[in-house]
């Protein structure tokens, strides 16, 4: 059974649902469109453009648009998927809340306003709030005082509101139990790259990740805190994914970092680079290096080594195949995760 999202889908019923934002797009091991369920409206081999010395079939075209095709389909799983949660809810605590307004014998607004206590906001609640937000707030306290209240008033009544609900449906025994979208699962070639956890963990995480990048570097911690919390359950693999247009050290800071890895210290020379990001150069490489006890000779070499380049390509490319659009991007079980994830978020796949 999922948890209740208390979205409040109920139409008419006091508040509007704010769509979520989709998670980035997944891509079929094969290249293919991910599903069975989205093979394309032509025949494979009806031709659909032809030029001077060319022509262009509709399989064809749908392997070059393979990425975005798998995008737009699990795009379409996901949505779907909420406009069948957000109705089934609605609908249901729409029903409960009908049937327990008609036992007290009022309507259903009447119903509900009744489990929700007034909104009391105090002075210094106000005062509190203009402090923490004057910068934004035209006008000074006393010009803004009736505002705040208002906006304050109108937070507590949709908590209040939120609390009400969730009290009705426990007190119905409601359960959701509509099963979430099989969603299609991209496959990475991951022999010899960076991990850390146990080769038989549960759960899975790829990340794709640019050393020049800051929010990749915001991500080590979560990463870390995963891998504390789940020690035997989570191994996570770092892969390259250079955005070489506006980060030009990304690519020389992964090959320097693969480096490393071809003496087993790849963790130690990726803590180093995060920790300093604004100092990524060839001379702070082999500096770090000798920091972390590696052979200099072999590793000053090995920056050079066109294989090694090629390594970093090849991240690059399975990246691509699989959708990833910007870094860092993370792979959960082989399905794209929204965001960075969590030991919250982890929680799920463990327990499950």
């Amino acid at each position: 059974m999922r948890k209740i999202s208390m979205t409040l889908a109920m139409a008419g019923l006091f508040a509007c649902n704010q769509g979520s934002t989709q998670p980035a797009p997944q891509q079929a091991a094969n290249g293919k469109p991910a599903s069975s369920a989205d093979e394309g409206r032509l025949p494979g081999d009806q031709v659909v453009a032809t030029w001077d010395g060319g022509k262009l079939t509709y399989d064809e075209l749908r392997e070059k648009a393979a990425a975005d095709l798998s995008k737009a389909r699990v795009e379409y799983l996901k949505k779907a998927h909420q406009i069948e949660e957000q109705t089934l809810e609605g609908y249901v605590t729409q029903q409960i809340v009908e049937a327990a307004a008609k036992e007290k014998g009022v309507d259903e607004q009447t119903y509900i306003k009744s489990m929700i206590p007034e909104a009391e906001v105090s002075d210094e609640e106000v005062q509190e709030f203009y402090e923490q937000n004057k910068a934004r707030i035209p006008g000074g306290l006393e010009g803004s005082a009736d505002r705040i209240r208002g906006f304050l008033e109108a937070q507590q009544q949709r908590a209040g509101m939120q609390k009400a609900i969730e009290k009705i449906q426990e007190q119905a025994n409601l359960k959701l139990d509509l099963p979430g979208p099989d969603l299609p699962k991209a496959s990475f070639e991951l022999a010899g790259r960076p991990s850390k956890g146990p080769d038989d963990a549960k759960v899975t995480i790829v990340e794709f990740s640019d050393f020049q990048c800051p929010f990749c570097a915001r991500a080590t911690e979560p990463v870390y805190q995963i891998l504390e919390k789940y020690p035997e359950d989570v191994q996570v693999y770092f892969l390259h994914f250079p955005l070489t247009s506006i980060h030009p050290e990304a690519k020389p800071a992964a090959i320097a970092s693969e480096c490393a890895h071809q003496q087993d210290k790849f963790w130690p020379m990726h803590d180093k680079m995060f920790e300093n990001q604004q100092s990524l150069t060839r001379e702070n490489y082999t500096t770090w290096a000798s920091e972390i006890g590696l052979d200099l000779e072999k590793f000053k070499a090995c920056l050079d080594d066109e294989k090694v380049a090629e390594r970093v390509d090849a991240d690059m490319a399975m990246g691509e195949k699989a959708g990833v659009g910007g870094t860092p991007s993370f792979f959960i079980n082989g399905v794209q995760h929204q965001g960075i994830p969590s030991p919250a978020v982890i929680e799920g796949y463990v327990g499950g």
